[in-house]
């Protein structure tokens, strides 16, 4: 698999290198869970013979009194091509009212599981063409065919001004067992079908040569202007620990002569005295604003060890040139405050042993797996979670300690914070089929609505109760408004539906579709065998899952620039929670929670806050569990912000 990783849970752990000397209790120390990476390992071969049609029309599988359904796409010989993250396979073209999913194809007795078909939906999803082929392998082997694809992602490119569904193009990049840089690995291949599913499929094969060592992409996007770009660690043989310095950046661009894309190849200079743990690309409506983000560490007189954080390049030229590195700062004084405080007080009393560190003093680390995208405005946001650091490059899972993040810039990634989503219940899992076994975590995924004014984060975790792994995930998804700074509460995609408690590998798509009065968000997941991750796959789509545009209205646009208040911070909580405020001007603000009978219950007086970022604290310490509404007064208007006490 692409990245089998090795977690060593910790029987005894009693001092962690923070800034200072300090101990965490003993009941959480076994929460401690280590992150190491191992070489790349490969599935079995399977079986090989047919278990699926090639070919065939989907249909409704069932729904729920959400008005969800689960709509049958195409099939995979087994569960490793979405494996270790969810990367670039479903998209959404809102243009056209196209969705398209990316994957390996069933079984034959030549190929085994090596080709690549894509599904395509040209009606919003609710009906299909399943199982287009795109790839094939470039002649049989043993124990692999010659060139057998694996890892796929793509996505739909329409060509400006075109309305025909089917005179737009599917796009697919995948990485492919040639070789070329040792062990199996090391050749890319791509290629088009149009989407009218009759025109034949291009395909090019690529193998690794000199310095540009490829290996397995993690990122990649498609722009509006006709760009593709892949983004992608120059390792050896598929280790990751053996990078060094560089990323090899693919970039396509489409030829209206041919109907496909022409790609050149460059190495961008990017350091790193850790390997990096997972690499993201992503550009602005403009396509000329982008960022690359890795999950790495990069500089010890930045940050001590034991921490990962978002690195970025950024790109305003539409790719031309690229500038960095812009490190995030986690923690400490310049930290970022949405994070050292999305901790209560008796939580972080709860977890250490006296002495209590200050806030500034604990060190936090994010997981091993982000999205990014970029906003109406250039500003990027990343997708990931966040916990307390251990030593050894380790991260504490413990329950409703780990929190899921959008780390963001408000100011084209010169000034950062952290806006929380939600708690996580439960962290990763590991699914037998290979060894060692596959880890998967939370999936966090970011998208866009098409102008790039609404962004919207996903994850994975299981709700069940006592459960401490990810071992039956729901989706979870939020919204949140650039112009206007309103967020919506948690939403469970898969509530009451047949995904529930089994949305298994899930993926969100990249755009959303909108109508009228909603947002609709695309989403995938698979129907697998738990106990064996080397079994035939069917991949469920989520048909129908939408966000309210008036849930995202809040305040007037023209009140936008100057008032920004977020959700509060944990939320569900005990004790202590907080809502962040931003201000242009200083302004006049006051803030009372009320109960579900509408009774206020608590109050802070009004007072001059001044320009800037200012956190309201809401002591929450002796009031019952349940449901309140805080609503924060600035000047004349209103913000309503729900709170949940545990």
């Amino acid at each position: 698999m692409k990245k089998s990783l090795l977690f060593l849970m910790l029987a005894l752990w009693t001092l962690v290198s923070f800034s200072q000397a300090v101990r965490v209790k003993e009941k959480y120390q076994k929460q401690l869970v280590r992150h190491a990476f191992s070489q790349v390992q490969h599935e079995p071969v399977g079986l090989k013979e047919n278990l699926f049609p090639l070919t065939k029309h989907s249909k409704v599988a069932g729904g729920g009194p959400n008005a969800v359904t689960i709509i049958d796409l195409g099939q995979a010989g087994n569960a490793y091509g979405a494996i270790g993250g969810a990367r670039t396979f479903l998209w959404a073209e809102p243009d056209i009212s196209s969705v398209s999913l990316v994957h390996r194809m069933a079984v034959d007795p030549v190929y085994g599981n090596s080709r690549i078909a894509f599904d395509v939906s040209t009606d919003r999803g609710a009906t299909w063409y399943t199982n287009v082929q795109c790839y094939e392998p470039l002649g049989p082997g043993s124990p692999y065919p010659q060139a057998a694809g694996r890892y796929p992602q793509g996505g739909i490119f329409n060509p400006q001004g075109n309305t025909t569904p089917g005179n737009a193009v599917f796009h697919y990049f995948i990485p492919t067992l040639d070789q070329s840089n040792g062990d199996s690995w090391g050749g890319y291949a791509h290629g088009v079908r149009k989407l009218d599913t009759l025109t034949p499929y291009t395909q090019h094969n690529l193998t690794s040569h000199g310095g540009f060592r490829q290996n397995v992409p993690d990122a990649m996007t498609i722009t509006r202007g006709g760009k593709s770009w892949i983004a992608d660690p120059v390792v050896i043989g598929g280790i990751p620990i053996n990078y060094v310095d560089t990323m090899l950046l693919s970039k396509g661009v489409f030829n209206p002569a041919t109907q496909d894309f022409d790609y050149t190849q460059e190495l961008m200079y990017l350091p790193s005295d850790k390997y990096i743990s997972d690499t993201k690309i992503a550009f602005g409506p403009d396509g000329l604003t982008g960022f690359i983000s890795v999950i790495s560490h990069h500089d010890f007189n930045f940050e001590p060890d034991s921490a990962f954080y978002p690195i970025l390049y950024k790109t305003t030229d539409g790719g031309s040139t690229w500038n960095g590195p812009i490190p995030v700062k986690v923690w400490g004084p310049d930290g970022l405050p949405g994070v050292k405080n999305y901790l209560t007080d008796s939580m972080i009393n709860a977890f250490f042993l006296p002495p209590i560190p200050p806030r500034d003093s604990i060190i936090y680390t994010t997981a091993w797996e982000h999205d990014i995208v970029v906003d109406m405005d250039g500003n990027p946001h990343i997708a990931v979670a966040v916990g307390i650091s251990g030593s050894e490059w380790n991260i504490y899972t413990t329950r409703n300690y780990i929190g899921m993040f959008d780390i963001y810039s408000d100011n084209g990634g010169i000034d950062w914070d952290a806006r929380w989503q939600d708690s996580l219940r439960t962290f990763s899992v590991e699914y037998p089929g290979s060894t060692p076994p596959s880890t998967e975590y939370n999936r966090p995924q970011a998208a866009t609505s098409a102008d790039g004014k609404i962004v919207f984060i996903s994850w994975t975790d299981t709700e069940d109760p006592g459960v401490t792994n990810n071992i039956s995930p729901n989706i979870y998804c939020k919204a949140y408004n650039t112009s206007n700074g309103v967020q919506t509460a948690t939403r469970n995609v898969t509530k009451f539906t047949l995904a529930y408690s089994q949305a298994y590998l899930a993926a969100m798509s990249n755009y959303v579709l909108e109508d009228g009065t909603d947002y609709s968000i695309p989403f995938v997941y698979q129907d697998m065998n738990v106990l064996n991750t080397g079994d035939p796959v069917q991949f469920k789509y989520i048909h129908g899952f939408k966000i309210s545009k008036t849930d995202l209205m809040g305040i007037a646009e023209s009140q936008a620039s100057r008032h920004r208040v977020s959700s509060s911070f944990p939320n569900p909580f005990s004790g202590m929670t907080q809502i962040e405020i931003n201000l242009e001007n200083s302004e006049q603000v006051g803030l009372v929670v009320y109960d579900l009978t509408g009774r206020p219950v608590y109050e802070q007086g009004s007072r001059i806050y001044g320009p800037g970022s200012s956190l309201l604290s809401i002591d929450m310490t002796s009031y019952p569990a349940g449901i309140y509404l805080a609503n924060v007064l600035i000047s004349n208007n209103l913000y309503p912000v729900k709170l949940v006490v545990q």
